[in-house]
């Protein structure tokens, strides 16, 4: 066995190395998760280019929509959906779990509704005011947690173990260790239901070569909750000036 890792050690190097940085970044990014039932499919929607925060995005083009949408200053933020939440798909993971690992649904899914609701309440010229309750001219966000996989802690452990021998082979196996979420949002107006924009996302445990959080089997989940806040806060401002919001880099220096 150690003979032929040794014989296709050269070929992965090779790869890592002579890879662009925009093709790593393409290789080390978690590829889109498959749309639940929770997503609507309507004709008067307009599907944004790639590049946003979100793998998929698509906004209204209907005008009486938008109309009514201008009238609304108050956000309500629904109880998180659990309904379309996917079995855990890795094999790894799914190890850890036979092994009595618990998988932290309902913390995820309260750190995914809190997140929400404090970007709202915290960020200076937020345009919407959050509420408890929905009520006359307010929009309402509707969130799906769709796949929630933990960090193979004990597969970083490895990795780690082996990246001390043979260098940049240890990040080659990070996409086969690491953990990823995704979820699923619809912005509609409280009472008609009149759907204003959607959004569907799936992020993984950023690649570092050390990081405190490769040995958390959901660190990353509880920073991808967080930015998911911040990016649709944002897109709520600064979108009608034309501006699109970016998405955080896959790679990163910071092993906190």
């Amino acid at each position: 066995m150690a003979a032929k890792v040794l014989q296709i050690l050269p070929a992965l190097l090779w790869l890592l190395i002579g890879t662009s940085c925009t093709t790593s970044k393409e290789l080390l990014k978690a590829k889109p998760a498959q749309f639940s039932g929770f997503l609507r499919h309507e004709k008067h929607l307009w599907t944004e280019p790639p590049g946003g925060p979100f793998h998929y995005s698509a906004r209204t083009m209907s005008l009486k929509a938008l109309q009514k949408e201008r009238k609304c200053q108050k956000i309500w933020i629904a109880p998180i959906d659990l309904r379309y939440l996917r079995p855990t798909s890795k094999a790894l993971t799914s190890a850890q779990e036979n092994r009595g690992l618990y998988r932290p649904v309902n913390e995820i899914s309260s750190a995914l509704w809190q997140a929400f609701c404090q970007v709202f309440a915290t960020t200076p010229g937020a345009r919407y005011q959050v509420v408890q309750h929905p009520t006359k001219d307010c929009v309402e966000l509707r969130l799906a947690l769709i796949e929630f996989d933990q960090t193979n802690a004990g597969g970083n452990v490895v990795k780690t173990v082996a990246g001390s021998f043979v260098g940049p082979f240890a990040m080659i196996a990070g996409p086969f260790v690491k953990g990823q979420i995704a979820i699923e949002g619809k912005l509609i107006i409280h009472g008609s239901g009149e759907l204003l924009y959607q959004f569907a996302d799936r992020e993984s445990d950023p690649v570092t070569v050390i990081s405190a959080r490769s040995f958390n089997s959901t660190g990353f989940a509880y920073r991808s909750v967080q930015k998911w806040a911040q990016q649709f806060e944002e897109m709520t401002r600064i979108y009608q000036h034309g501006t699109r919001v970016r998405d955080a880099n896959v790679m990163r220096l910071n092993p906190f």
